[in-house]
């Protein structure tokens, strides 16, 4: 069974000291599978509203006479709105509601069936500019759904809020930044704005917050106490409260900050009266008084303030009230609360009531602007294998600085189970790179940089963030071998060659050939590293074994010479052959001369030939007359002299002074 409920305006939610509601309202839905509530079927916005608030008076009523709590009867149930026809369901604000000791019973509440339920927010025609900025920027635990905001903004600047026609301006990717409105914010607040000049203030307290900045709280601190003092404004007198009551930026006594509540409650600030029944109750900075706390959470209810509510049911100590009035917050925008009851179904604090219910949650938290939520239902979406909503919910999420988040959409990016790219999502590798040390991230970005095609070339920087990516031998190799190649090149910085070997060997560890061919190459040379040739060779081996072939020719080039190592033909041999067929034509020449000369291995002019056959086709030019011979000769085979006389003339031409004498000319111990 599909059940509607609707709620009271978002106006009503975001007013500071004032109830209105709209005529005129539009609707975003969401929907949600199960509820632990209960509800009654289908009817009309100003009906619900109008039948909450009276049973709720009809309670207190009820327990002022009666001494108890009394069960709410309705003793008349009329409503049209709208056309909808009067019905006994229906209660419209006129209805008139009585104790249960009156007789009259009311109609059986009907519980939703796991099914799917549709929650809507109403969100008002006629909301006010400070409502509107609140709700974007989630400035009372109360958000407009995302999906709303660009359409709400642009009727707002046609309706002649000059401030709600840059709204794009702080807005990226459907997320909502302070920082990216703060000069917006100061030019409206100089022309006059005073919900602009309040957001000027959150844009301080942001700026603050992610720099540690002390001056920029007190320039918020400045901005709220001159519309409190000079305006009479409220809502700024409850967020100069805050700034004394936490010390931030400012050397206060708390009492200061409780002070200024005190007086926007009693001027009907909702919200400044739930906070004084929070730290009441709760003894935060006071000694703990309940009754007082109490008194704060009616004032806070009365208000209109949804969080006073809450409050009104956990000092109560009334469990199924809280998790009534938690359910309404969480239709209502009040994004923590969505969070709170979907964590609690997730741990198994509470049951869930019917599958579904906690993701359902997850979602509407997320359209909400709830990063943590988004996470998590990505998390959900990932266990169901829906890469593509996954990553979806983890970019929105990523836009308000989850690290978590981040990291999800690189990894689904790098894994390539989800379209994106470094350019697209260069701001989830950064987050996820700096802040969550992440390896991957940094080491895309950073290779990104280096080559310059899909970002721009940053040499410098690529190899800062390469160095983040390779710390130690378990690392990855590519990050690794590449920042060996930059400090063996002084490329994007100092040139250390012996830093250089350390990030070859790391690659090396991780099977990436050219990086033990490249370390071989500096403990050959005795090149930021001692000379080694036994080290070396065993550098050149790994990389060898790692399908790296020049490496084959370099370590058998070593063990044939036998420099500084006891030469080692046959082993030399078999590195050649291995270098050979996998296209290095210098060891296809030497693996010849080594069957010629017979070192390693029996004398075998048959397979010389084909090493140097090889070796020829690989263009390798000494190899033209060292075949030219055995086929003038007739060794390893059949004769031909006129083929040794081509080979000759093309090693001649190709700069081989020895091939220029002719193929008659050589012997067997020529150079």
């Amino acid at each position: 069974m599909i059940h509607r409920f609707t709620r009271p305006t978002l106006a009503l939610l975001f007013a500071v000291g004032l109830a209105s509601t709209a005529s005129a309202q539009q609707t975003t839905e969401l929907v949600i599978d199960g509820s632990s509530g209960k509800y009654f079927p289908e009817q009309p916005a100003a009906c619900q509203a109008a039948k909450d608030d009276a049973l709720g008076a009809a309670t207190r009523e009820c327990e002022r006479k009666m001494g108890t709590a009394g069960e709410p009867t309705y003793s008349d149930c009329e409503c049209e709105q709208g056309g909808f026809e009067s019905s006994e369901w229906l209660c419209s604000a006129k209805a008139t509601l009585s104790c249960a000791a009156t007789g009259k019973e009311p109609p059986k509440p009907m519980t939703p069936t796991a099914g799917p339920m549709k929650l809507e927010f109403q969100i008002a025609d006629t909301l006010q500019p400070l409502e509107m900025l609140a709700g974007d920027f989630n400035r009372r635990g109360l958000s407009l759904p995302r999906s709303a905001i660009a359409g709400r903004y642009k009727a707002m600047c046609d309706g002649g809020w000059p401030l709600a026609c840059e709204a794009s301006s702080w807005h990226d990717d459907g997320m909502s930044s302070l920082e990216k409105g703060a000069d917006a914010f100061t030019r409206a607040c100089k022309g006059g704005d005073q919900a602009a000049c309040i957001a000027e203030g959150w844009s301080h307290e942001a700026a603050a917050q992610k720099a540690n900045d002390a001056e920029e709280y007190k320039a918020a601190a400045r901005r709220y106490k001159d519309l409190c003092d000079s305006d009479k404004n409220q809502y700024a007198c409850y967020e100069y409260g805050a700034i004394l009551f936490n010390n931030l930026g400012v050397t206060a006594d708390p009492r200061l900050g409780i002070r200024r509540w005190e007086g926007a409650c009693d001027e009907g600030e909702g919200a400044a009266c739930t906070v004084l029944a929070r730290i009441w109750f709760d003894g935060v900075k006071v000694k703990a008084d309940a009754e007082k706390a109490k008194g704060y959470a009616n004032k806070a209810c009365s208000a209109g303030d949804p969080h006073g509510c809450y409050e009104q049911a956990r000092i109560g100590g009334k469990a199924d009230a809280m998790a009534a009035k938690q359910t309404e917050l969480c239709q209502k925008g009040g994004v923590d609360a969505c969070w709170a009851m979907a964590s609690s179904y997730l741990s198994g604090e509470r049951p869930e009531p019917s599958k579904g219910t906690a993701r359902s949650l997850l979602d509407l938290g997320c359209e909400l602007g709830h990063a943590q939520s988004c996470s998590a239902a990505a998390t959900a979406a990932l266990a169901d294998a829906d890469d593509a909503t996954a990553a979806k919910l983890y970019r929105r999420a990523c836009m308000s600085n989850d690290i978590t988040s981040c990291t999800g959409l690189v990894d689904l990016i790098v894994t390539e189970r989800t379209d994106g790219s470094v350019k697209q999502d260069r701001y989830a590798f950064e987050v996820a790179c700096s802040r969550g040390g992440n390896a991957t991230a940094c080491s895309v970005l950073g290779l990104a940089l280096l080559e310059g095609e899909s970002l721009k070339k940053d040499t410098a920087r690529a190899r800062s963030l390469l160095k983040q990516s390779c710390i130690d031998k378990t690392s990855p190799a590519r990050p690794c071998f590449v920042l060996g190649d930059l400090y063996e090149t002084g490329a994007g910085g100092e040139r250390d060659r012996t830093l250089a070997a350390t990030y070859y060997k790391w690659a090396c560890a991780q099977g990436w050939g050219e990086a033990c061919d490249r370390r071989g190459d500096l403990l050959d040379q005795g090149v930021g590293v001692a000379e080694d040739d036994a080290e070396a060779v065993a550098s050149y081996q790994l990389g060898c074994d790692a399908g790296f072939p020049n490496a084959c020719h370099k370590a058998a080039v070593i063990l044939d010479e036998g420099t500084n190592i006891p030469r080692d033909a046959k082993r030399a041999l078999g590195l050649y052959d291995m270098g050979c067929e996998k296209g290095v034509g210098e060891a296809c020449l030497r693996l010849g001369k080594l069957y010629v000369e017979g070192a390693g291995t029996d004398k075998d002019e048959a397979k010389a030939r084909d090493a140097f056959e090889k070796a020829v086709a690989l263009k390798n030019v000494e190899a033209h007359r060292r075949l030219a011979r055995l086929l003038w000769f007739g060794l390893g085979g059949k004769k031909d002299k006129k083929r040794a006389k081509a080979l000759c003339a093309a090693g001649c031409q190709a700069d081989d002074p020895i091939a220029c004498r002719g193929p008659a000319w050589q012997t067997e111990g020529s150079n």
